[in-house]
């Protein structure tokens, strides 16, 4: 065993001894065979990562209006509590309203010439990235089970409202949040149902600039047509008694007695106008020809304006110059008693000018029916149908709520015209307008109708498309609750009557 052991031994001390004697001369002499040589490093190949393709939103008519899709075609939604890039919908929520996600490094492609801007944010719940337009998140519904379906409009539920999100830029889509029920416009005599709507535009005797004056059309019996009152509210909603219009004020003076239509303006100058369509008993068939109430700005009536063309005044815009006044009615009772609830075309618009300088009474100077051949009729549950909301333009345009025919007209040059347009061209007909009563214009010149047929406003371009609807009333009873609106001062919401609540509300 040992002599096996001492040869290992000897060559580690050689090999010892040679690297101590030198061990950098010994390599030197090494046999080139032994030369080490090492190949350039291999360096990896550059990782490309995969083209993420983007998520397109396409767009889709509907009966309300032109809205967003998503990539399966069905309809986008906004919901009104979410904040801008943020979204509230979370847990259970989701389920209902699943997100419309954009996959890690991808991005967003939306329609063109929508106006919107289509971006993404990342949730905090689970980290996703959730597409949207305008800041605003966007969702589908899970019972829209096909394209063009759009059954989670109006859904209350998960702290807001759900909305169809519009594939325009449009004024509505601005405002998410609905104050309803509203302020009271129930006066101490009792009378309900409000109608008209107008914002006073500077204050003079009771009359306070920005408060909103409502006509009352039923008194507390509820009989249509038998209202006098006009109330008085601030914007915080304090409430009083600004007109209230006895028979006998106006005897002889307006067939019929009173009944205060949505037909109320108030001028510049102080006056406030409101429509009068009277009956007995609240039935169609002792519905009368009524008049104009020209009040001043303490609630007093001064004068009437009646016959000739007014018949039935139902609603009423004014182009206000200070000095004069162009003042633009509808007309609903030219033949529809007759009728006894059949359609009848005699529904007219009469431009009356007055002139309204000093402190003496407004003065009638002319008054010409620029429109005609309205579809009008009597209806049990609404007194009479016919062409309703006005707004003027500021190219002269005169756009009208054809209330029977569910859609809206334009009358060109109204101020100025000698004679009837008739019921002018067709702007829009149908799908989100549902016998549309009271109208007005937004900020962006766009056109804002709330149906009779259900609790929704519309907004329509003046070139015909509708591009959002909202649902104001959701209830069993929305149809036939909204009437009158005004676009608040400055142009940030929209004041709207709700009678079945019996109170002005707020679109903001």
């Amino acid at each position: 065993m040992k002599e096996q052991i001492r040869a290992p031994r000897l060559v580690v001390s050689v090999l010892v001894s040679i690297l101590t004697l030198g061990g950098a001369w010994s390599l030197a002499f090494l046999p080139t065979a032994f030369a080490v040589s090492y190949p350039p490093p291999v360096m990896p190949a550059p990782v490309t990562p995969p083209v993420v393709a983007p998520v397109q939103v396409g767009t889709m008519s509907t009966a309300l209006g032109l809205v967003l899709t998503g990539p399966s075609g069905n309809t986008l939604y906004t919901l009104s509590s979410d904040p801008n890039n943020g979204s509230i919908c979370t847990g259970g929520c989701l389920g209902f309203w699943p997100p419309l996600l954009v996959p890690s490094g991808g991005t967003v492609s939306g329609p063109a010439g929508t106006g919107l801007t289509f971006g993404m944010f990342t949730r905090t719940d689970d980290m996703t990235i959730q597409a949207t337009a305008n800041s605003r998140p966007l969702y589908a519904f899970a019972k829209d089970t096909a394209p063009g379906q759009t059954n989670g409009e109006g859904i209350k539920a998960f702290g807001g409202v759900w909305h169809v999100a519009a594939a325009l830029t449009s004024f509505l889509g601005s405002l998410p949040t609905v104050d309803l029920p509203g302020h009271s416009t129930v006066p101490g005599n009792g009378d309900i149902n409000p109608y008209g709507v107008a914002v006073v535009p500077r204050s003079i005797g009771r009359l306070v600039k920005g408060d909103i004056l409502v006509s009352n059309f039923n008194n507390k019996a509820n009989l249509q047509g038998t209202g006098t009152t006009i109330v008085q509210l601030s914007p915080s909603g304090s409430r009083h008694l600004f007109a209230s219009i006895t028979p006998a004020s106006v005897a002889g003076r307006c067939p019929g007695g009173v009944g205060l239509t949505t037909a109320l303006v108030v001028l510049r100058s102080g006056w406030v106008i409101v429509g009068s369509l009277p009956t007995k008993d609240g039935s169609p068939a002792t519905a009368r020809a009524g008049c104009l109430i020209v009040l001043n700005a303490n609630g007093h009536v001064v004068e009437t304006l009646q016959g000739g063309p007014i018949n039935g005044p139902w609603d009423m815009t004014a182009l206000d110059s200070g000095s004069t006044a162009r003042l633009f009615v509808t007309n609903v009772l030219n033949g529809t008693v007759k009728a006894k609830g059949s359609v009848v075309h005699g529904g007219t618009v009469v431009r009356i000018v007055l002139r309204t300088t000093g402190v003496s009474m407004p003065r009638m100077t002319s008054e010409t029916v620029i429109g005609s051949r309205f579809g009008e009729k009597t209806d049990p549950a609404a007194l009479v149908v016919g062409p309703t909301g006005l707004a003027l333009g500021s190219d002269g345009t005169l756009y009208v709520a054809d209330t029977v025919a569910s859609r809206i007209t334009a009358i060109p040059g109204a101020a100025s015209r000698s004679s009837s347009a008739g019921i002018g061209s067709i702007v829009s007909h149908g799908a989100a307008l549902n016998a549309p009563l009271g109208l007005t214009l937004a900020p962006n010149g766009n056109i804002l109708t709330v149906n009779g047929g259900d609790g929704n406003i519309v907004e329509t371009t003046r070139s015909g498309v509708q591009v959002a609807t909202k649902t104001l009333d959701g209830t069993s009873g929305g149809g036939g609750l909204l009437f009158g609106l005004s676009v608040r001062p400055g142009g940030t919401a929209v004041y709207f009557v709700d009678d079945g609540t019996n109170t002005l509300a707020l679109l903001h």
